[in-house]
């Protein structure tokens, strides 16, 4: 199996749950059997990958590997007690009007366009950290802090990439039933229905995070395990069992070139 860092797996807050159906509905609503719609449980925010390989009792991060080509072993007992000191903070999805220039943008848009997007096969709706009338830096700066762990988020693909997006998999599309014209009809709509209500601010804590053991990356909930950030960091050496085992890491490196 491999892990995985995810924020509202499982239960949500009554907002988000709220959130989520409304926007599922349209969805089925404008494209009909073009969208399957995750389970409600299934929904979920990847925070970061904890994905990687075992070697004796040494576990890698794939990511890690891949971007930063060292061979150094993943702090995974470190990183979780990190995350259980985590301070709570909001997050503010919807409410984001177009045309209004916000003071951040992400991967170089305003948020009004980046609130929801069909992103290949996936729909997804995205949110951002929020504090006042400010918006910090702190899902990305939650992030960077993995690689003191030698754990690296995936889009950290040079020193200077930003990810603070909090971003939700609401469904999957068959793009060979929807056209380029219909799929832009459609984000254009679920943007206008996202910046047409009142922002809805969620408050993320240490509890609303969990590690899940997953097969299949969609995380389907009866082929995933679901562990609290308590119970993980518990289960810290059982869980590094559950990568896949190989003989030496620099043949992993290899198979990675």
């Amino acid at each position: 199996m491999n892990l995985t860092l995810v924020a509202f797996y499982g239960s949500k807050p009554d907002p988000l749950r709220q959130l989520v159906d409304a926007l599922q509905t349209a969805l089925c609503s404008e494209l009909g059997p073009a969208f399957s719609a995750y389970a409600m449980e299934q929904v979920h925010a990847t925070i970061l990958g904890l994905e990687g390989w075992r070697v004796g009792v040494e576990a890698f991060n794939d990511h890690f590997l891949r971007i930063s080509g060292r061979s150094a072993a993943m702090d995974l007992r470190g990183f979780l007690q990190f995350i259980v000191g985590t301070p709570p903070f909001q997050i503010r999805i919807g409410g984001f009007k177009a045309g209004i220039s916000y003071p951040f943008t992400s991967r170089g848009m305003q948020p009004h366009t980046r609130s929801f997007a069909l992103n290949g096969s996936s729909a997804v709706m995205i949110g951002w950290p929020v504090e006042g009338g400010v918006y910090p830096m702190t899902l990305d700066a939650l992030r960077r802090e993995g690689r003191r762990y030698n754990v690296l988020h995936k889009y950290y693909q040079k020193e200077d990439d930003i990810d603070n997006d909090l971003f939700l998999v609401l469904g999957r599309i068959d793009r060979k039933l929807v056209s380029d014209e219909k799929a832009g009809f459609v984000e254009g709509a679920v943007r206008q229905l996202l910046a047409g209500q009142e922002p809805v601010d969620i408050r993320m804590r240490p509890e609303d995070l969990s590690v899940v053991a997953y097969t299949d990356p969609q995380l389907p909930t009866l082929s995933s395990v679901r562990f609290s950030i308590s119970d993980a960091l518990s289960k810290a050496d059982e869980l590094m069992l559950l990568y896949r085992e190989h003989s030496e890491i620099q043949l992993i490196m290899t198979d990675m070139k």
